[in-house]
């Protein structure tokens, strides 16, 4: 089909210059995989 879903989560935290913007595919059936700097927690 070419299309899907892909959600945006604005993640910040106390003393951060500026937030960090996370683009998820919920529906991926691919390997999970974490940015560097954030762990998967299961």
């Amino acid at each position: 089909m070419g299309s899907g879903l892909l959600d945006r989560y604005e993640i910040k935290w106390s003393g951060q210059a500026a937030p960090v913007y996370l683009y998820l595919n919920m529906y991926d059936k691919d390997e999970l995989k974490a940015p560097v700097g954030f762990t998967i927690k299961k």
